[in-house]
């Protein structure tokens, strides 16, 4: 399957969810709370917003402007009819672009947010691309996959080794925030609630009209197969892995 095309046909199926990974209210609150209170005069900048659940999320739980970034116009659109539904539009803004080729001064942002897509960089590329786009002593919060536990399963880490093979430990990645150039100001592992309930849930509601819309393509059927492997796995194995989020500051 090309890249394009797969692509295209997970953005169709994601169009049908509130969320495009593991999330929920509480634990952007609760990741909003390890920094300091953002006003008016601030900014934050969401990078690979989705459709934009976190977002509202972070409008509706603080004062700062927002700027919401995503490579799918689909998403992009989203999050602007959120922002306009919640009386929102003169502080958000939604516009399309690559999270590895962000067009933004030095020095733009108080606080970068992204929950769930740092990975398609990787971790710590993601935090050194980003780091020059933060104030003096900016924070950033992200939600990244993690080993829980210190024994894992032959079919976690084959699973794994294809989907994203830096996976590592909280502690792992605690440090390469550090070397990064960050303070850590905290960490938290996502409840098994918001994969199943706030992610898994939807997704698993979506399938079907997905599958009578491609009943005969080869490449939604791989979709299909690829999104049924991953919801089945973190069911069988969810104290094996899961996201953490984690909050730091730029030294």
């Amino acid at each position: 399957m090309e890249s394009n095309r797969m692509l295209e046909l997970l953005f169709e199926l994601y169009s049908e969810t509130p969320r495009q990974g593991p999330g929920n209210t509480w634990c952007t609150r609760k990741a909003l709370e390890m920094i300091p209170e953002l006003t008016e005069q601030q900014t934050i900048l969401d990078v690979g917003s989705g459709s934009g659940a976190q977002t509202a999320d972070l409008w509706r739980n603080t004062s700062a402007a927002i700027v919401a970034v995503d490579i799918f116009q689909g998403f992009v659109d989203s999050v602007s009819k959120t922002a306009a539904r919640d009386g929102q539009s003169h502080r958000v803004t939604a516009r399309v672009g690559d999270m590895t080729k962000l067009q933004f001064e030095d020095g733009a942002f108080d606080l970068i947010w992204s929950e769930g897509a740092i990975y398609i960089m990787g971790l710590q590329a993601g935090l050194t691309a980003w780091q020059p786009l933060l104030k003096d002593n900016g924070h950033v919060a992200v939600s990244h996959i993690c080993w829980l536990a210190d024994e894992i399963p032959p079919e976690c880490a084959e699973y794994w080794q294809r989907e994203y093979p830096d996976i590592t430990t909280i502690e792992c990645n605690l440090n390469i925030f550090e070397q990064c150039g960050y303070d850590n100001i905290g960490h938290f592992p996502l409840p098994q609630q918001a994969w199943l309930e706030e992610y898994y849930q939807p997704l698993e509601q979506a399938l079907p009209k997905f599958k009578s819309r491609h009943p005969n393509d080869a490449d939604a059927r791989a979709v299909i197969e690829m999104t049924e492997e991953e919801i089945t796995l973190y069911r069988k194995y969810p104290d094996v892995y899961g996201y953490a989020f984690f909050i730091a500051k730029r030294k």
